[in-house]
Protein backbone atom coordinates (compact mmCIF):
# COMPACT_ATOMS: atom_id res chain seq x y z
CA UNK A 1 0.00 0.00 0.00
CA UNK A 2 1.53 3.28 -1.01
CA UNK A 3 1.46 6.56 0.88
CA UNK A 4 -0.75 9.05 -0.93
CA UNK A 5 -1.57 12.72 -0.84
CA UNK A 6 -3.89 14.76 -2.96
CA UNK A 7 -2.29 16.43 -5.93
CA UNK A 8 -2.55 20.08 -4.92
CA UNK A 9 -0.62 19.43 -1.71
CA UNK A 10 2.18 17.28 -3.17
CA UNK A 11 5.68 18.76 -3.00
CA UNK A 12 7.44 16.06 -5.05
CA UNK A 13 9.26 17.29 -8.15
CA UNK A 14 9.55 14.95 -11.12
CA UNK A 15 12.23 15.26 -13.81
CA UNK A 16 11.28 17.85 -16.39
CA UNK A 17 10.00 16.64 -19.72
CA UNK A 18 9.58 19.90 -21.58
CA UNK A 19 6.99 20.31 -24.32
CA UNK A 20 8.90 20.72 -27.55
CA UNK A 21 7.43 23.72 -29.38
CA UNK A 22 4.31 23.36 -27.27
CA UNK A 23 2.15 26.29 -26.28
CA UNK A 24 -0.28 26.78 -23.40
CA UNK A 25 -3.89 27.03 -24.55
CA UNK A 26 -7.38 27.44 -23.19
CA UNK A 27 -9.67 24.45 -23.66
CA UNK A 28 -13.39 24.96 -23.30
CA UNK A 29 -15.42 22.14 -21.81
CA UNK A 30 -19.16 21.77 -21.42
CA UNK A 31 -21.29 19.23 -19.66
CA UNK A 32 -24.15 18.35 -21.98
CA UNK A 33 -26.64 21.21 -22.08
CA UNK A 34 -24.40 23.63 -20.13
CA UNK A 35 -22.50 26.73 -21.30
CA UNK A 36 -18.76 26.16 -21.92
CA UNK A 37 -16.21 26.91 -19.21
CA UNK A 38 -12.45 27.33 -19.55
CA UNK A 39 -9.67 25.03 -18.34
CA UNK A 40 -5.96 25.29 -19.09
CA UNK A 41 -4.14 22.88 -21.37
CA UNK A 42 -1.24 22.46 -23.79
CA UNK A 43 -1.00 21.76 -27.49
CA UNK A 44 1.91 20.09 -29.24
CA UNK A 45 1.32 19.82 -32.97
CA UNK A 46 -2.07 18.14 -33.39
CA UNK A 47 -2.08 16.74 -29.86
CA UNK A 48 -3.94 18.44 -27.02
CA UNK A 49 -3.16 17.80 -23.34
CA UNK A 50 -5.12 18.32 -20.13
CA UNK A 51 -3.53 18.22 -16.69
CA UNK A 52 -4.31 15.24 -14.48
CA UNK A 53 -5.52 17.69 -11.84
CA UNK A 54 -8.06 19.21 -14.25
CA UNK A 55 -9.22 15.71 -15.21
CA UNK A 56 -9.83 14.86 -11.57
CA UNK A 57 -11.75 18.09 -11.08
CA UNK A 58 -13.92 17.66 -14.20
CA UNK A 59 -14.83 14.08 -13.36
CA UNK A 60 -15.16 14.43 -9.59
CA UNK A 61 -12.30 12.01 -8.94
CA UNK A 62 -9.67 11.80 -6.21
CA UNK A 63 -6.07 12.00 -7.34
CA UNK A 64 -2.96 10.41 -5.82
CA UNK A 65 0.79 10.42 -6.55
CA UNK A 66 3.05 7.38 -6.34
CA UNK A 67 6.31 9.35 -6.26
CA UNK A 68 8.82 6.48 -6.38
CA UNK A 69 7.43 4.87 -9.52
CA UNK A 70 6.30 8.24 -10.98
CA UNK A 71 2.69 7.17 -11.36
CA UNK A 72 -0.41 9.30 -10.87
CA UNK A 73 -3.78 7.65 -10.18
CA UNK A 74 -7.35 8.88 -10.46
CA UNK A 75 -9.94 7.12 -8.32
CA UNK A 76 -13.68 7.40 -8.85
CA UNK A 77 -16.33 5.17 -7.28
CA UNK A 78 -13.67 2.62 -6.39
CA UNK A 79 -12.25 2.35 -9.93
CA UNK A 80 -8.66 3.36 -10.74
CA UNK A 81 -7.06 4.80 -13.86
CA UNK A 82 -3.26 5.13 -13.66
CA UNK A 83 -0.69 7.01 -15.77
CA UNK A 84 3.07 6.54 -15.71
CA UNK A 85 5.69 9.13 -16.66
CA UNK A 86 6.37 9.15 -20.43
CA UNK A 87 4.35 5.94 -20.92
CA UNK A 88 2.47 5.26 -24.15
CA UNK A 89 -0.36 3.46 -22.42
CA UNK A 90 -2.57 3.81 -19.34
CA UNK A 91 -4.03 1.31 -16.90
CA UNK A 92 -7.83 1.44 -16.60
CA UNK A 93 -9.17 -0.79 -13.82
CA UNK A 94 -6.13 -3.04 -14.37
CA UNK A 95 -6.50 -3.16 -18.18
CA UNK A 96 -3.73 -1.74 -20.38
CA UNK A 97 -5.08 0.86 -22.84
CA UNK A 98 -2.80 2.36 -25.54
CA UNK A 99 -2.52 6.14 -25.86
CA UNK A 100 -2.30 8.10 -29.11
CA UNK A 101 0.54 10.14 -27.60
CA UNK A 102 2.66 9.63 -24.45
CA UNK A 103 2.00 11.15 -21.05
CA UNK A 104 4.04 14.35 -20.67
CA UNK A 105 5.55 15.29 -17.30
CA UNK A 106 6.51 18.84 -16.44
CA UNK A 107 7.74 19.49 -12.88
CA UNK A 108 5.02 18.22 -10.52
CA UNK A 109 2.22 17.98 -13.10
CA UNK A 110 1.18 15.22 -15.48
CA UNK A 111 -0.36 16.11 -18.83
CA UNK A 112 -2.77 13.58 -20.35
CA UNK A 113 -3.70 13.53 -24.06
CA UNK A 114 -7.28 14.74 -24.39
CA UNK A 115 -7.90 12.02 -26.97
CA UNK A 116 -7.76 9.49 -24.11
CA UNK A 117 -10.95 10.98 -22.66
CA UNK A 118 -12.78 9.91 -25.83
CA UNK A 119 -11.71 6.27 -25.49
CA UNK A 120 -14.33 3.61 -24.64
CA UNK A 121 -12.14 2.40 -21.76
CA UNK A 122 -12.11 5.83 -20.11
CA UNK A 123 -15.85 6.27 -20.72
CA UNK A 124 -16.40 2.93 -18.99
CA UNK A 125 -14.25 4.09 -16.04
CA UNK A 126 -15.93 7.49 -15.70
CA UNK A 127 -19.43 6.43 -16.71
CA UNK A 128 -19.52 9.52 -18.95
CA UNK A 129 -18.72 9.57 -22.69
CA UNK A 130 -16.78 12.54 -24.05
CA UNK A 131 -16.12 14.15 -27.42
CA UNK A 132 -13.29 16.55 -28.28
CA UNK A 133 -13.67 18.94 -31.20
CA UNK A 134 -10.02 19.90 -31.84
CA UNK A 135 -10.63 22.82 -34.27
CA UNK A 136 -12.85 24.47 -31.64
CA UNK A 137 -10.82 23.17 -28.66
CA UNK A 138 -14.14 22.13 -27.16
CA UNK A 139 -14.46 19.09 -24.91
CA UNK A 140 -18.06 17.98 -24.38
CA UNK A 141 -18.65 15.64 -21.46
CA UNK A 142 -21.87 13.68 -21.61
CA UNK A 143 -22.08 12.74 -25.31
CA UNK A 144 -19.85 10.67 -27.56
CA UNK A 145 -20.50 13.08 -30.45
CA UNK A 146 -22.67 16.13 -29.80
CA UNK A 147 -25.28 16.95 -32.41
CA UNK A 148 -24.52 20.66 -32.10
CA UNK A 149 -21.40 21.84 -30.26
CA UNK A 150 -21.12 25.41 -29.06
CA UNK A 151 -18.23 27.45 -30.44
CA UNK A 152 -15.39 27.56 -27.96
CA UNK A 153 -14.36 31.01 -26.73
CA UNK A 154 -10.91 32.19 -27.77
CA UNK A 155 -10.10 33.40 -24.25
CA UNK A 156 -11.65 33.11 -20.78
CA UNK A 157 -13.38 36.50 -20.98
CA UNK A 158 -15.50 35.21 -23.86
CA UNK A 159 -17.12 32.46 -21.79
CA UNK A 160 -20.91 32.87 -21.87
CA UNK A 161 -22.14 34.16 -18.53
CA UNK A 162 -25.84 33.55 -18.99
CA UNK A 163 -27.17 31.17 -16.36
CA UNK A 164 -29.84 28.65 -17.26
CA UNK A 165 -32.32 26.99 -14.93
CA UNK A 166 -30.93 23.54 -14.10
CA UNK A 167 -32.69 20.47 -15.43
CA UNK A 168 -32.85 17.81 -12.74
CA UNK A 169 -34.28 14.88 -14.69
CA UNK A 170 -36.25 13.54 -11.73
CA UNK A 171 -39.65 14.22 -10.23
CA UNK A 172 -39.41 13.75 -6.49
CA UNK A 173 -42.15 13.02 -3.98
CA UNK A 174 -40.97 16.03 -1.99
CA UNK A 175 -38.33 18.72 -2.22
CA UNK A 176 -34.78 17.74 -1.36
CA UNK A 177 -33.77 18.81 2.14
CA UNK A 178 -30.38 20.46 2.57
CA UNK A 179 -28.87 21.54 5.88
CA UNK A 180 -26.37 24.40 5.60
CA UNK A 181 -24.12 24.59 8.65
CA UNK A 182 -22.20 27.85 9.34
CA UNK A 183 -19.28 26.57 11.40
CA UNK A 184 -18.50 27.94 14.89
CA UNK A 185 -20.54 30.84 16.35
CA UNK A 186 -21.20 32.60 19.66
CA UNK A 187 -18.45 31.93 22.19
CA UNK A 188 -16.61 29.82 19.58
CA UNK A 189 -15.06 32.33 17.12
CA UNK A 190 -13.17 29.79 15.01
CA UNK A 191 -10.11 31.06 13.14
CA UNK A 192 -9.03 34.70 13.22
CA UNK A 193 -7.70 36.57 10.19
CA UNK A 194 -4.53 38.64 10.12
CA UNK A 195 -6.72 41.78 10.08
CA UNK A 196 -9.03 40.49 12.81
CA UNK A 197 -11.71 38.86 10.66
CA UNK A 198 -13.58 36.21 12.65
CA UNK A 199 -14.33 32.91 10.95
CA UNK A 200 -17.75 32.61 12.58
CA UNK A 201 -18.89 35.84 10.87
CA UNK A 202 -17.68 34.85 7.39
CA UNK A 203 -19.22 31.40 7.71
CA UNK A 204 -22.63 32.83 8.56
CA UNK A 205 -22.63 35.37 5.73
CA UNK A 206 -21.67 32.67 3.22
CA UNK A 207 -24.29 30.25 4.58
CA UNK A 208 -27.06 32.83 4.22
CA UNK A 209 -26.03 33.40 0.59
CA UNK A 210 -25.93 29.67 -0.19
CA UNK A 211 -29.35 29.19 1.42
CA UNK A 212 -30.72 32.04 -0.71
CA UNK A 213 -29.46 30.43 -3.92
CA UNK A 214 -30.84 27.01 -3.01
CA UNK A 215 -34.27 28.31 -2.02
CA UNK A 216 -34.52 30.29 -5.25
CA UNK A 217 -34.62 27.09 -7.35
CA UNK A 218 -37.92 26.00 -5.83
CA UNK A 219 -36.79 22.36 -5.59
CA UNK A 220 -34.93 22.48 -2.27
CA UNK A 221 -35.95 22.93 1.33
CA UNK A 222 -33.13 24.54 3.28
CA UNK A 223 -32.44 24.67 7.01
CA UNK A 224 -29.54 26.44 8.71
CA UNK A 225 -28.02 25.18 11.96
CA UNK A 226 -27.78 28.80 13.10
CA UNK A 227 -29.15 32.08 11.72
CA UNK A 228 -27.14 34.46 13.90
CA UNK A 229 -24.10 34.64 16.17
CA UNK A 230 -25.17 31.71 18.36
CA UNK A 231 -23.16 28.82 19.73
CA UNK A 232 -24.42 25.42 18.52
CA UNK A 233 -22.75 22.20 19.69
CA UNK A 234 -21.28 19.81 17.15
CA UNK A 235 -23.74 17.06 18.04
CA UNK A 236 -26.69 19.48 17.82
CA UNK A 237 -25.72 20.35 14.25
CA UNK A 238 -25.82 16.67 13.29
CA UNK A 239 -29.02 16.20 15.27
CA UNK A 240 -30.75 18.99 13.31
CA UNK A 241 -29.91 17.22 10.04
CA UNK A 242 -30.86 13.75 11.27
CA UNK A 243 -34.17 14.74 12.87
CA UNK A 244 -35.17 16.60 9.72
CA UNK A 245 -34.11 13.62 7.55
CA UNK A 246 -31.83 15.84 5.48
CA UNK A 247 -30.73 14.55 2.07
CA UNK A 248 -27.49 16.58 2.07
CA UNK A 249 -25.37 18.37 4.68
CA UNK A 250 -22.88 21.18 3.97
CA UNK A 251 -20.70 22.65 6.73
CA UNK A 252 -19.00 25.96 5.86
CA UNK A 253 -15.67 27.02 7.36
CA UNK A 254 -12.72 29.38 6.81
CA UNK A 255 -9.19 28.06 7.15
CA UNK A 256 -6.03 29.19 8.94
CA UNK A 257 -2.37 28.22 8.69
CA UNK A 258 1.01 29.16 10.14
CA UNK A 259 2.28 29.95 6.64
CA UNK A 260 0.55 33.11 5.32
CA UNK A 261 1.21 31.92 1.77
CA UNK A 262 -1.28 29.07 2.10
CA UNK A 263 -4.29 29.94 -0.03
CA UNK A 264 -7.35 28.39 -1.63
CA UNK A 265 -10.45 26.36 -0.90
CA UNK A 266 -10.64 22.71 0.15
CA UNK A 267 -13.47 20.19 0.18
CA UNK A 268 -13.59 17.43 2.81
CA UNK A 269 -15.63 14.33 3.46
CA UNK A 270 -15.68 12.02 6.46
CA UNK A 271 -13.02 9.35 6.92
CA UNK A 272 -11.57 7.81 10.06
CA UNK A 273 -8.11 8.16 8.53
CA UNK A 274 -7.00 11.58 7.35
CA UNK A 275 -5.63 11.81 3.83
CA UNK A 276 -2.51 13.65 5.04
CA UNK A 277 -1.12 15.49 8.11
CA UNK A 278 -2.64 18.78 6.94
CA UNK A 279 -6.12 17.24 6.88
CA UNK A 280 -5.52 15.70 10.30
CA UNK A 281 -4.49 19.03 11.83
CA UNK A 282 -7.51 20.75 10.33
CA UNK A 283 -9.89 18.12 11.70
CA UNK A 284 -8.33 18.50 15.15
CA UNK A 285 -8.85 22.27 15.00
CA UNK A 286 -12.48 22.01 13.84
CA UNK A 287 -13.20 19.29 16.40
CA UNK A 288 -11.82 21.51 19.16
CA UNK A 289 -15.16 23.34 19.16
CA UNK A 290 -16.26 20.64 21.57
CA UNK A 291 -14.08 22.33 24.22
CA UNK A 292 -16.63 25.16 24.40
CA UNK A 293 -19.30 22.76 25.68
CA UNK A 294 -19.95 22.00 29.33
CA UNK A 295 -18.00 19.17 30.93
CA UNK A 296 -20.87 16.71 31.36
CA UNK A 297 -22.40 17.46 27.97
CA UNK A 298 -19.00 17.14 26.38
CA UNK A 299 -18.55 13.66 27.82
CA UNK A 300 -22.00 12.58 26.62
CA UNK A 301 -21.40 13.93 23.13
CA UNK A 302 -17.99 12.30 22.82
CA UNK A 303 -19.64 8.97 23.56
CA UNK A 304 -22.30 9.66 20.94
CA UNK A 305 -19.69 10.61 18.36
CA UNK A 306 -17.59 7.54 19.08
CA UNK A 307 -20.71 5.47 18.53
CA UNK A 308 -20.86 6.80 15.00
CA UNK A 309 -17.48 5.32 14.05
CA UNK A 310 -19.12 2.31 12.43
CA UNK A 311 -21.35 4.37 10.11
CA UNK A 312 -19.80 4.19 6.63
CA UNK A 313 -22.81 3.96 4.34
CA UNK A 314 -22.52 7.60 3.30
CA UNK A 315 -18.74 7.74 2.79
CA UNK A 316 -18.77 6.92 -0.94
CA UNK A 317 -21.69 9.26 -1.60
CA UNK A 318 -19.96 12.03 0.36
CA UNK A 319 -16.77 11.48 -1.64
CA UNK A 320 -18.64 11.88 -4.92
CA UNK A 321 -20.51 14.91 -3.56
CA UNK A 322 -17.21 16.53 -2.51
CA UNK A 323 -15.69 15.93 -5.94
CA UNK A 324 -18.57 17.64 -7.72
CA UNK A 325 -18.46 20.63 -5.38
CA UNK A 326 -14.70 20.98 -5.85
CA UNK A 327 -15.03 20.80 -9.63
CA UNK A 328 -17.82 23.34 -9.94
CA UNK A 329 -16.38 25.83 -7.44
CA UNK A 330 -13.04 25.89 -9.23
CA UNK A 331 -14.74 27.37 -12.29
CA UNK A 332 -16.16 30.32 -10.35
CA UNK A 333 -13.29 31.79 -8.31
CA UNK A 334 -9.68 32.80 -8.87
CA UNK A 335 -8.16 31.20 -5.79
CA UNK A 336 -6.48 27.77 -5.85
CA UNK A 337 -8.54 24.61 -5.66
CA UNK A 338 -6.59 22.56 -3.12
CA UNK A 339 -8.62 19.49 -3.95
CA UNK A 340 -10.75 16.94 -2.12
CA UNK A 341 -9.45 15.46 1.11
CA UNK A 342 -10.76 13.39 3.98
CA UNK A 343 -10.50 13.42 7.78
CA UNK A 344 -12.43 12.57 10.93
CA UNK A 345 -14.62 15.64 11.45
CA UNK A 346 -17.08 15.16 14.33
CA UNK A 347 -19.80 17.20 12.64
CA UNK A 348 -19.69 14.93 9.57
CA UNK A 349 -19.29 11.72 11.54
CA UNK A 350 -22.62 12.21 13.30
CA UNK A 351 -24.64 13.10 10.18
CA UNK A 352 -26.76 10.42 8.47
CA UNK A 353 -26.59 11.83 4.94
CA UNK A 354 -23.99 12.61 2.27
CA UNK A 355 -22.03 15.37 3.99
CA UNK A 356 -19.09 17.65 3.24
CA UNK A 357 -17.07 20.26 5.07
CA UNK A 358 -16.07 23.15 2.80
CA UNK A 359 -13.11 25.37 3.74
CA UNK A 360 -13.68 28.58 1.79
CA UNK A 361 -10.19 30.07 2.00
CA UNK A 362 -7.42 31.05 4.43
CA UNK A 363 -8.06 33.97 6.76
CA UNK A 364 -4.31 33.94 7.46
CA UNK A 365 -3.60 34.74 3.79
CA UNK A 366 -3.97 38.50 3.07
CA UNK A 367 -5.67 38.02 -0.32
CA UNK A 368 -7.95 35.21 0.83
CA UNK A 369 -9.02 37.24 3.86
CA UNK A 370 -9.77 40.26 1.68
CA UNK A 371 -11.72 38.05 -0.75
CA UNK A 372 -13.77 36.39 1.99
CA UNK A 373 -14.72 39.80 3.37
CA UNK A 374 -15.96 40.79 -0.11
CA UNK A 375 -19.64 40.13 -0.77
CA UNK A 376 -19.17 39.63 -4.53
CA UNK A 377 -16.44 37.05 -3.99
CA UNK A 378 -18.53 35.14 -1.46
CA UNK A 379 -21.42 35.17 -3.91
CA UNK A 380 -19.24 33.62 -6.65
CA UNK A 381 -17.84 31.08 -4.21
CA UNK A 382 -21.31 30.03 -3.09
CA UNK A 383 -22.48 29.94 -6.71
CA UNK A 384 -19.81 27.32 -7.38
CA UNK A 385 -20.80 25.31 -4.32
CA UNK A 386 -24.45 25.64 -5.34
CA UNK A 387 -23.60 24.28 -8.80
CA UNK A 388 -21.91 21.27 -7.21
CA UNK A 389 -25.01 20.62 -5.11
CA UNK A 390 -27.14 20.83 -8.26
CA UNK A 391 -24.95 18.24 -10.01
CA UNK A 392 -25.14 15.85 -7.08
CA UNK A 393 -28.89 16.40 -6.66
CA UNK A 394 -29.39 15.09 -10.19
CA UNK A 395 -28.08 11.73 -8.97
CA UNK A 396 -30.56 11.41 -6.10
CA UNK A 397 -33.39 9.19 -7.35
CA UNK A 398 -35.48 9.14 -4.17
CA UNK A 399 -35.32 11.54 -1.22
CA UNK A 400 -35.59 10.22 2.31
CA UNK A 401 -39.12 9.50 3.52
Amino acid sequence: MFSCRFLMAVPFIFPLSVFAEASPISIAFAHTGSPPKIVSGYREGSNYFLSANEMARLYGAQIYWRPVSKIVELSRLGKIVAFEANAEDASVSGKVVPLKSPIVWSASEAWIPVSFLESPAFADWSGIPAFFDAPKALLTIGESKPSSAAVAPSHPQAVPVAKTQPSYGHIWVRKLRIVVDPGHGGKDPGARGIHGTLEKDINLKAALELARLLKKTGVFEVRLTRHDDTFVSLSKRSEIANNWKADLFVSLHSNAAKDPRDSGFETYFMSEKASDPHAQRLAEFENSSINYESKFRQQAEVQMLLGELSKTEYVNASSEFAGLVSRETGGEVNIPDRGVEQAGFYVLRGTHAPAILFEMGYLTNPKDEQDLRNENFRRRLMRGLYAGIIEYAKKIKTPKK
